[in-house]
């Protein structure tokens, strides 16, 4: 069964915790925590406690952390202590921001989504600009994005497997700089079915001889408009592009 996380999460004045539930089969949830512009400096041990519960029965689960006290030769655990809580702290304020731009449309199963991310900078911070997402959803996967020296913008590319769960997830990613690291606000991400799937047989050309490419056209989901059909990873041949309407089911 689905897991929550519970909301007393013992936050200093002015600090608030933003965070879903963790899907059936999963194991991890992002919590973001959010400091208001006049929340005073401050520090806190945080309690992190879910709940999970299955027809009657009810689980309560906290937050462990084995820290070692006292190790010996090859750094072997001679002593150590059990931690039940997360220290954070509300710092001065990082001379910049970051965010996602929502996209419009979904993630493809078997495909890439290239994402917006915006930097906001406060006036005289110019520094390159690292962006990673410290974990993803499940069926997910992605590299790191660097913003050049007094750039505001740029696309963080995610992989999405052909397993990936369908349905709306939940991205986080951490942007570093100077010292500073701030998050991005979590930021729904829809994972679709391909739209449109396509197939070709296996094609045999001589050399200065042209040839037709039969390509049969699958609509999974209705698509109101045109699209354009491009062939990749060719040897050294010229090609035309293909535009197919909603209704084409077959193009050559």
């Amino acid at each position: 069964s689905e897991m929550c996380i519970r909301d007393r999460l013992n936050l200093p004045a002015g600090v608030t915790a933003t965070h879903g539930k963790i899907p059936n089969g999963q194991t991890f949830v992002p919590v973001l925590l959010t400091a208001a512009p006049d929340a005073a400096l401050a520090q806190a041990k945080m309690e992190v406690k879910c709940t999970s519960t299955k027809g009657e029965t009810t689980v309560t689960g906290g937050y462990k952390h084995d820290f070692p006290v006292v190790l010996g030769r090859n750094k072997v655990v001679i002593m150590d202590t059990e931690i039940h809580g997360v220290a954070m702290a509300v710092t001065e304020k990082a001379p910049y921001s970051v965010d996602f731009v929502v996209p419009k449309t979904p993630g493809i199963r078997g495909a890439n989504k290239g994402l917006k991310v915006v930097i906001k900078r406060d006036e005289g911070f110019t520094a390159p600009v690292k962006v990673y997402a410290p974990q993803y959803p499940s069926g997910l996967n992605g590299g790191t994005l660097t913003i050049p020296e007094g750039k505001t913008e740029g696309i963080f590319n995610v992989e999405i497997k052909g397993n990936a769960p369908i349905g709306e997830t939940q991205l986080v990613a951490i942007a570093q700089s100077s010292g500073y690291t701030v998050s991005t606000q979590l930021m729904p991400l829809t994972i679709s079915e391909p739209w449109l799937t396509f197939a070709m047989e296996e094609l045999r050309i001589e050399q200065g001889s042209e040839i037709k490419v039969p390509v049969k056209i699958t609509h999974n989901k209705e698509y109101p408009g045109d699209y354009e059909l491009q062939l990749y990873r060719l040897p050294t041949v010229s090609y035309t592009h293909l535009r197919a309407h909603e209704t084409d089911s077959y193009l050559v």
